[in-house]
């Protein structure tokens, strides 16, 4: 009888030690995952920060940005808004931005990048707004038929055929024409923006086409047979910078405020 209890007794013990082996492998195996883990976390966070500081020691010059807002009134989450928005449009043109709330009506702001041009930091204030219009439904702002390009126009709500909302990407295209690269933007519209376009297109062959952007005539393409395949094309005098900064405008929501931007001396770092 003892010789069994002490068999037994032997027998719980072995599985007992077998217990304690495997738990502690466990143990082993997620404390190595859990470091192995954070080591990888770690790793990319040193990636991310090493990117940005390569990035930040490829900018050569600073400059101060004074953007006045037109509106007499406007709410603080306006301001905040627009702040962002400034800020995503210059990171989209590879432009640090900090923006904050400045003095009479003013966000202030400090850009710094890789040759920073006063073009590019001027364009940052565009409203974004596009809307598209018949031009024979437009006037001038002195109210006189048949405006030109780059005038500021008037028009009723009720003919704008498409707008913003009708835009589900935007890119910038270029195509060589003797011996020149020729800058222009590609639209995209939506699905119901596309179904808009084919049905205007259909019906107004012939007839030329007003692409009105904050408030400007921009271009007026005419228009020669039915559009059903979505896209625009937005071309014209634009040079480089133009278009990128068209793109960026259009491609993101317009800026809540008006505004115009006095830039300031732009320095080396």
């Amino acid at each position: 009888m003892r010789d069994k209890e002490k068999k037994n007794i032997r027998s719980l013990l072995i599985v007992w030690i077998v217990l304690v082996l495997f738990v502690g492998a466990l143990a082993g195996a997620g404390i190595f995952l859990w470091f192995h883990r954070g080591a990888g976390t770690a790793a990319a966070g040193e990636t991310a920060l090493e990117s940005a500081a390569s990035a930040e020691n490829n900018y050569n010059t600073v400059c101060d940005v004074e953007f006045h807002i037109k509106e007499e009134e406007c709410t603080e989450d306006e301001i905040r808004e627009t702040e962002k928005i400034l800020e995503k449009r210059a990171e989209r043109l590879g432009i640090s931005l900090v923006a904050e709330p400045g003095q009479g009506g003013t966000i202030h702001a400090k850009a710094q990048g890789k040759d920073l041009e006063e073009e590019v930091l001027k364009g940052l204030a565009r409203g974004g707004k596009v809307e598209f219009v018949l031009y024979e439904n437009l006037t001038g702002e002195d109210g006189a038929a048949r405006p030109s390009e780059g005038e500021d126009v008037q028009y009723g709500e009720n003919d704008v055929v498409l707008d913003h909302a009708d835009i589900s990407e935007v890119s910038v295209d270029s195509a060589q024409a003797d011996k020149k690269t020729e800058w222009s933007v590609r639209i995209v519209f939506t699905e119901e923006g596309t179904q808009k376009f084919a049905i205007l297109t259909e019906r107004h062959i012939d007839e030329p086409l007003a692409i009105v952007i904050d408030g400007k005539l921009f271009s007026t393409p005419v228009i020669r047979a039915k559009i059903e395949g979505g896209e625009c094309i937005i071309n014209g005098n634009v040079s480089e910078s133009e278009a990128k900064l068209l793109t960026v405008a259009l491609s993101m929501k317009p800026l809540p405020l008006a505004l115009t931007a006095e830039v300031g001396a732009i320095r080396q770092k």
